[in-house]
């Protein structure tokens, strides 16, 4: 009977052990996801965000900027709708509500660590699909600037853009909020930058089922010698391909951007600030 009991008491101790253990591992987990005191303090009373900030903007892209010390510099979201879609090569009414595609923008401002006498400048934006569109093709989203700013983009040592990330995720739109599968890429393609204008990223628009929702993101380091300082503005553009094929980009002193087309839906967004 003493043996028994002491079986039964090894055994509910281990229970207890493991129970712990995984707890405390969850935790730390939940808690690698989540800003910490630190962060949001720094975030809301050195950097300039705002709570809605901080809700709208990826946490590990808030836990990036912390990192930098990065302070906002200028920021602009809006909702838009899908505004045509052809029809025997006309413009028609197109057949999708109002209020489908949320866009965000923003920049920050940080001192770099390896690049002495350079201002850094984090340029992020994002797009979210709120209704599943008719045509889910291949959609460009591009960031451009004026080639007179002297902003310029750092390279890896295969002349490739380096400090460049995109992000697409997908879900059906009947799942929980947050059962989104994202895909990351860091790779920019041919054609789709140019180092004193601005740089693109492609998405893939999953097209199975047909009520997915979709939502992505671009982000861009870029730099600036000190001796350099203006007010600049930062244009965001979404294009929506619909029919068949891909959006183009086109080169201007301007800035990059996405080629007008009969068949590619342009909305265009920017943000000002100095630096």
């Amino acid at each position: 009977m003493y043996k028994k009991a002491v079986t039964i008491l090894s055994i509910v101790s281990i229970f207890f052990v493991l129970t712990t253990i995984n707890i405390s591992a969850s935790s730390n987990m939940k808690s690698e996801t989540v800003l910490s005191q630190n962060e949001l303090e720094y975030l809301l009373h050195t950097g300039g965000f705002t709570a809605h900030d901080l809700d709208i903007l990826p946490t590990d892209t808030l836990k990036k900027i912390v990192k930098l010390n990065g302070k906002k510099l200028g920021d602009h979201e809006e909702t838009v709708s899908a505004s045509i879609q052809p029809s025997t090569g006309d413009f028609v009414a197109h057949s999708i509500s109002d209020d489908d595609l949320w866009l965000h923008g923003i920049a920050v401002g940080f001192t770099p660590n390896n690049r002495p006498n350079t201002k850094g400048i984090l340029l992020f934006g994002q797009f979210e699909w709120l209704n599943s569109p008719q045509w889910e093709l291949t959609d460009v989203f591009s960031i451009g600037y004026p080639v007179s700013s002297e902003i310029y983009l750092p390279m890896d040592q295969y002349g490739d853009v380096d400090q460049h990330g995109s992000r697409y995720c997908k879900k059906p739109d009947n799942y929980a909020p947050d059962n989104w599968v994202c895909i990351e890429n860091d790779q920019v393609e041919n054609g789709d930058w140019d180092p004193g204008v601005g740089v693109a990223a492609r998405y893939d628009l999953d097209m199975h089922p047909s009520n997915y929702l979709h939502k992505g993101s671009i982000e861009q380091y870029a730099y600036v010698d000190d001796d350099e300082s203006g007010t600049i503005n930062i244009k965001f553009e979404y294009g929506h391909r619909i029919v068949s094929g891909s959006p183009s980009i086109s080169i201007f002193p301007a800035g990059l951007s996405i080629t007008p087309s009969l068949y590619t839906d342009i909305k265009d967004y920017g943000i000002e600030f100095s630096y």
